[in-house]
């Protein structure tokens, strides 16, 4: 009887010392909210394309990942054949300041961080100013379906006032 009491004890422990673990898994991911997921459009395998300075079409890879429990998304591009340009970023949206933060870095010894986020049908991603010698950069995510974007790097001239393409990414899923 007595080792019968304690098979039940052990069980009704092991049950409920499992019950914290069971009810935080049920709750909602830190990272789970609508502005957290935001960026979630660009997860995947990407083929880039771009028109190159003479005038030739050029292709390039972008793979996007979610990471850290899917509170980073992750960027790798290789922009080889078409450009010898290799970077990776890492994105997050930042609660505390309400807004998205990306850092991009790169095989051109490039640091550009940036803030930003959703604007109306476009996702833009403006380079935080160091100084006033730092010019007006910005990405824009635009014309996003499941399977295609175009990605435009701009600069202005006039303190954010016009932007002109820099350089123009149509995205297509890879297969």
């Amino acid at each position: 009887m007595i080792g019968r009491s304690l098979i039940c004890a052990a069980f009704l422990g092991a049950v409920l010392g499992a019950a914290p673990a069971m009810a935080q898994s049920t709750q909602d991911a830190p990272c789970s909210s609508e502005a957290h997921r935001a960026l979630d459009f660009w997860v995947g395998e990407w083929t880039v394309t771009w028109t190159g300075p003479e005038g030739a079409q050029q292709q390039g890879h972008n793979s996007i990942s979610q990471t850290l429990d899917g509170c980073v998304i992750y960027e790798q591009f290789d922009g080889n054949p078409g450009n010898n340009l290799i970077g990776r970023s890492m994105s997050t949206y930042a609660g505390q300041y309400g807004t998205w933060k990306q850092v991009w870095m790169d095989n051109q010894g490039s640091y550009l961080p940036f803030s930003g986020g959703p604007d109306g049908d476009r996702f833009i991603l403006t380079m935080d100013r160091a100084s006033d010698e730092v010019p007006y950069l910005r990405m824009v995510f635009e014309n996003i379906t499941e399977d295609a974007l175009d990605w435009r790097w701009q600069q202005s001239q006039d303190e954010g006032a016009t932007w002109e393409d820099r350089w123009h990414l149509r995205y297509s899923r890879a297969e």
